[in-house]
């Protein structure tokens, strides 16, 4: 439990958030999403050409923002993301030695052009970082509420979290049936609510309505201009995840690796979506300072050359973070052999 002085912080810290964010004229995708609601409310059917591409349970959270106005509305969601942003970091983190390394590698996911954007814009991604978080712990420590949670807010936008979701459901495989039970009902209720208010043909008519209205956004997804090289990751990812099916439990390192390979080989990336490589560079930051480091020079580097020519350079970026948590999960995975090893012959 946090002490009196830690929670006091953390309070002011989310009043401070959010009497930046109220004060801001500009409500960027907040608007957009004011926008669908209200068109749902005058009776059009969701994925009707509204530009919106998130599961429906996502709107759970979404419509209630709206009764609290425009601005407010913008404000608390900003203030969420930030905060999800923060804890989805400092999860990631994990024990390390010394409060300053902690600091250090949390900052290092925070403090990088790719959140900083976001966090400015108010973008749903921190919420599915920290699902992604809720989710890897929920599986490792037999918790059925988080695990749902995690499983709720990756599926909202899960372009880039597919093997992510995959491991999540080998997690659940390793519950036991009370709670296998209460896991389960989490996405179960999101799906029966959703066909319950929005139809149950509401996943054809996204699949329809993403075809015949894609996003506006420039795509810099490895998929749009290299395939091929796409489909690698891809493969690559598909069979990490069935490797994982026959390990003792889910770690941490294998759903860092899970959201890279994702996020490489996803259809549509955006320049928006790379704080999604903020969470991996503070965990990588937690366990090689100086590769953390390293990862945030580049992230200034390629997000200056994105802005000022090549947008390419977000990519190859994108790239490089994949193949550092790559490095990072094994070194892990052999130091955890090593360690098994060495146990094994002191017993012998």
């Amino acid at each position: 439990m946090p002490d009196m002085k830690t929670a006091a912080l953390w309070v002011l810290g989310v009043v401070v958030i959010w009497g930046v964010y109220i004060n801001s004229p500009i409500v960027f995708d907040f608007s957009i999403y004011w926008r669908v609601i209200e068109s749902l409310r005058a009776g059009a059917p969701l994925y009707s050409g509204q530009e919106f591409y998130y599961a429906p349970w996502s709107l759970a959270l979404l419509v209630p923002l709206t009764w609290l106005g425009l601005h407010a509305g913008a404000a608390t969601l900003n203030t969420m993301t930030t905060l999800a942003l923060l804890g989805a970091c400092r999860a990631s983190v994990g024990a390390v030695e010394g409060e300053s390394a902690e600091r250090a590698a949390i900052l290092t996911g925070v403090l990088n052009p790719l959140s900083l954007v976001v966090l400015y814009m108010g973008q749903w991604d921190p919420l599915v970082l920290a699902g992604v978080l809720l989710g890897a712990f929920g599986g490792h420590r037999k918790n059925p509420w988080s695990w749902g949670v995690g499983v709720l807010l990756v599926s909202t936008k899960p372009t880039y979290a597919l093997f992510v979701l995959a491991l999540f459901a080998i997690a659940w495989l390793r519950f036991d049936a009370r709670a296998k039970l209460i896991a389960a009902m989490f996405p179960l209720l999101a799906l029966v609510g959703a066909g319950a208010v929005f139809g149950i043909d509401w996943p054809l008519r996204y699949i329809e309505h993403v075809r015949a209205t894609p996003p506006t956004a420039t795509n810099v997804s490895l998929a749009e201009h290299i395939p091929a090289f796409a489909a690698v990751f891809a493969v690559a990812g598909v069979g990490f995840v069935l490797s994982r099916t026959r390990a003792a439990e889910i770690s941490l390192a294998d759903v860092m690796l899970a959201l890279a390979l994702g996020f490489v080989c996803a259809p549509f990336i955006a320049g928006y979506h790379f704080v999604v490589a903020s969470v991996p560079m503070a965990w990588i930051a937690a366990r090689d300072r100086r590769l953390g480091a390293g990862l945030w020079v580049a992230s200034w580097v390629a997000s200056g050359v994105y802005f000022g020519a090549w947008s390419g350079a977000l990519t190859l970026f994108g790239i490089v973070v994949c193949g550092c948590v790559a490095w990072m999960w094994w070194r892990e995975r052999a130091a955890a052999s090593t360690e098994v090893a060495a146990g094994e012959q002191r017993q012998a």
